[in-house]
């Protein structure tokens, strides 16, 4: 589904940007190559990197299937809504993209569940209800639910990821919107907090969020996704010192 064009020059006119809201495929694959071009080979976190054809072939497979998991249309309905948000110029290309779902986590740790492990502890918990307790949880809104049906320990909050700009369009406000239209949906979805993670070495993406009242609630070594080897056909690993980060909205 597809909405919120012209949103952006409402917001930030000079940008000549308009974003959408998409859970279609082929809008999916064309986010995953911006993806490779913005975050993985020209990105601020990990600077200039070249890439020969078989690293980028292998990072664009894994990024494009994480993203379909994540944003892609279900032939059912989604418990936890998620959407993938892209800005497109004024010529139609790709300027920046962002992601935002919502995801079970560890309230303790602030842990997030990978999405099919949150949607299958979701669903199991409603399924252990009586028929009746089930049929009222049907007619409660996606918190209620949670709160009533998760462990003690556990709860939803929508996680912002994939955050990338094209290079030739940063520092004027394009990460900013993005940030803020994610926000948006987590509001529409009857949520009062977004958490986000980034590795604690890239300075231009921690300024970004703490300017938009993103508070520190842990950092540590997060196992985290690095370009493969030449050669390889899967990607890399590396401990990272890595922030999580949360906002009330």
């Amino acid at each position: 589904t597809r909405g919120r064009a012209g949103v952006a020059w409402a917001m930030q006119a000079q940008l000549q940007t308009y974003l959408t809201q998409t859970d279609d495929y082929s809008d999916i694959s064309q986010a995953a190559s911006f993806f490779v071009e913005s975050f993985w080979e020209r990105g601020t976190t990990l600077g200039e990197v070249s890439l020969d054809a078989g690293q980028r072939a292998t990072i664009l497979r894994a990024q494009q299937d994480d993203m379909e998991g994540r944003y892609g249309r279900l032939t059912g309905k989604r418990k936890l809504s998620s959407t993938l948000i892209i800005a497109r110029d004024d010529a139609g290309a790709i300027a920046g993209i962002a992601g935002i779902e919502i995801a079970v986590v560890n309230r303790n740790s602030l842990e997030v569940l990978p999405r099919a492990a949150g949607e299958a502890a979701l669903s199991s918990a409603i399924a252990s209800l009586p028929a009746r307790e089930r049929q009222v949880m049907r007619a409660q809104e996606l918190p209620a639910v949670a709160a009533a049906v998760l462990p003690p320990a556990f709860g939803i909050i929508p996680v912002l990821a994939n955050l990338a700009v094209r290079s030739d369009a940063r520092g004027a406000g394009l990460g900013q919107l993005l940030v803020l239209s994610c926000e948006a949906c987590a509001r529409e979805w009857g949520l009062s907090e977004v958490m986000l993670l980034v590795e604690a070495g890239n300075a231009p993406a921690l300024r970004l969020y703490t300017s938009l009242g993103y508070q520190e609630v842990w950092t540590r070594e997060v196992e985290s996704a690095r370009p493969p080897s030449p050669g390889a056909a899967e990607m890399a690993a590396a401990s990272v010192l890595t922030s999580a980060l949360v906002k009330a909205i």
